[in-house]
């Protein structure tokens, strides 16, 4: 599997999250983490989208039924359907629920490793998503 990582802006993500991914034309797995200013914050992002993707090519769960849905989860959010801070993995419904819940338990227990406050790691998560386009 060829995988390809890159910080970015968070405003340069396809949309307001601080990790996504997709398989571009070549095949090659893309993933995008937003630059949080800290490594390790970084890193439990990239953990848990590294999780997810395995367990979703696994399972068959395809990248373009993860978009479909999270597109609609983003319409549906400003629409008010959904809370500000709600992510669409958590949504029952997610195509992906179960790969994201293990891959969210997984983020929680290497936080723990790093000795990363996940408190402090969710703030600046959140802080992040409230700012992005603004």
């Amino acid at each position: 599997m060829d995988i390809y990582i890159k910080t970015i802006s968070h405003n340069e993500q396809r949309y307001n999250t601080v990790g996504d991914y997709w398989m571009d034309e070549k095949g090659v797995v893309q993933i995008r983490i937003s630059e949080m200013g800290n490594d390790d914050y970084e890193f439990l992002v990239l953990d848990h989208e590294i999780q997810e993707i395995y367990l979703c090519l696994k399972r068959g769960i395809t990248f373009k039924d993860i978009d479909k849905f999270d597109a609609k989860f983003e319409r549906d959010r400003e629409a008010g359907i959904h809370d500000e801070d709600d992510e669409p993995g958590d949504d029952r419904l997610a195509p992906y629920f179960d790969e994201h819940q293990f891959a969210s338990l997984v983020e929680r227990m290497a936080s723990y490793e790093l000795k990363v406050d996940f408190e402090e790691y969710g703030k600046r998560v959140v802080e992040l998503t409230n700012s992005y386009r603004k």
